[in-house]
């Protein structure tokens, strides 16, 4: 007898392992094994992107395949499945909307499904490639009567295997076929770790219970490697949402999707386990000793008195001027209008005492506005003495945003190279060219930093 039972589940094992080619429900007997009944996600997708609208499917033969790497058991999705096309290396995922609880029980994570097209639409909902029910309102989840005849579960239950990611490769949002066809996936970051303003304040933050949070909780993540950065979006309807993010660093698990709005990439956990910060030794840079975020200015002529100046090489009109957009203040400059045929203007810093730090690198933030080809450049001197045309400059590469060319862009944080090569006094600068009519772009600076630990 005990030999049977061994068998028993030795079998049980095997055939979980086993595709299979034929499935029956209700006296419908299917051939999966048919490529003309089996789309792939990829061809659906391309399919889509052909007609640039949604598509309502009306063949009841047809189905498309996928494993599911989405799990409700936590909370953290909600009528909803995320499937890609293959178990490793997958091509691309889709959301199935589903009007029903509890789908763990049903599809666990690796589980082979197929699902039948018909009546169903698929459509980007919210930048992001969605299958579900169509109707006035939008898009609606998949009826509990209706799922066993549209959903098929195959025996074959897989590891997925998380897909090495680079967000800096990424599609930009403005690529929406392309964006949408790189998320619902299952995919990994290497050496990431929650920002410091989140885990090393007390007490940290939790992953959606603050009082801020409303529907989800957006915290950031930055990479130990680069400057890359996503957010980790967790739902306030979470069974973890009050568990207190992790200090350290190391490598986390989850499904890339994007926001509500469909304009930001977010990464989304099924489970706090998907989290492995394993090294307690964080990345962070070092403390800044010099900070100006200039909303303490009321006018240019203050931010001067602390030690900027603003320096036209050729007229005397355009200079650079302190900003204020809901309650920010940055410091800015723009050409247009400024009738000036050769414009160079320079922003003279403070001065800085680089002898009492060691690991140097500068900060800030950047916003660029109706780009039309202006140029913003830093430099350094060791030698400026108040005149910018006697000094000797040297540059320094950082990375100015490309903007928008029609309207304001966002502020992106942007870091210098390393600057321990730095000695003594110094005095950073910004120059900006262009010309009016011409080359005018607009510039806000902002958070001006100046990293370092004291020896």
């Amino acid at each position: 007898m005990k030999h049977l039972v061994l068998l028993w589940f030795g079998l049980q094992l095997f055939y979980a392992c086993q595709p299979i080619d034929r499935l029956t429900y209700q006296g419908e007997d299917i051939d999966f094994s048919s490529p003309e009944r089996i789309v792939s996600i990829p061809a659906l997708i391309g399919d889509y992107s052909q007609r640039t609208e949604p598509v309502l499917y009306n063949d009841s033969t047809l189905f498309v395949s996928g494993f599911v790497v989405s799990s409700d058991r936590s909370g953290n999705f909600y009528k909803e499945l995320i499937i890609q096309d293959q178990p490793s290396n997958p091509e691309s995922g889709l959301r199935v909307l589903i009007n029903s609880t509890q789908l763990y029980t049903r599809y666990p994570i690796g589980r082979r499904i197929f699902i039948r097209l018909y009546g169903l639409t698929l459509d980007l909902a919210n930048g992001i490639y969605t299958l579900g029910i169509a109707d006035n309102s939008g898009m609606q989840g998949i009826h509990t009567k209706s799922e066993d005849y549209l959903i098929w579960r195959d025996t074959l239950e897989v590891q997925i295997t998380p897909l090495n990611l680079n967000v800096s490769d990424l599609p930009e949002m403005e690529e929406e076929s392309a964006s949408a066809k790189s998320v619902n996936r299952w995919v990994s970051l290497a050496d990431f770790q929650f920002n410091r303003n989140e885990v090393l304040s007390e007490p940290p933050m939790t992953f959606a219970s603050e009082s801020t949070d409303q529907f989800d909780g957006e915290r950031l993540l930055e990479s130990c490697l680069d400057n890359q950065q996503i957010i980790l979006s967790t739902s306030v309807y979470s069974d973890f949402k009050s568990i207190s993010l992790p200090e350290g660093r190391g490598e986390i698990h989850g499904i890339l999707t994007k926001n509500f709005f469909g304009d930001a990439y977010n990464l989304v956990v099924n489970d706090p386990l998907d989290i492995e910060f394993v090294n307690a030794e964080r990345c962070d840079p070092p403390p800044a000793f010099v900070f100006e975020d200039f909303n303490g200015f009321d006018g240019f002529d203050e931010v001067e008195d602390s030690g900027w100046r603003s320096v036209n090489l050729y007229y005397e009109e355009l200079g650079w001027s302190l900003g204020e957009f809901d309650g920010n203040k940055y410091l800015q400059i723009s050409g247009y209008n400024s009738d000036e045929d050769e414009i160079e203007v320079w922003l003279i810093s403070p001065i800085v005492d680089m002898d009492q730090t060691v690991d140097e690198s500068i900060a800030l933030d950047i916003q660029t506005s109706f780009n039309n080809g202006a140029e913003l450049r830093l430099w350094y001197s060791d030698d400026y003495n108040g005149e910018v045309e006697e000094a000797n400059w040297y540059p320094l590469e950082i990375t100015i945003p490309e903007g928008s060319e029609s309207g304001f862009g966002e502020f992106e944080e942007t870091v210098s190279q390393d600057l321990t090569h730095l000695v003594g006094t110094i005095h950073f600068a910004f120059s900006y060219s262009g010309s009016d009519p011409g080359a005018t772009t607009r510039f806000h600076l902002d958070n001006w930093t100046v990293r370092g630990t004291s020896e």
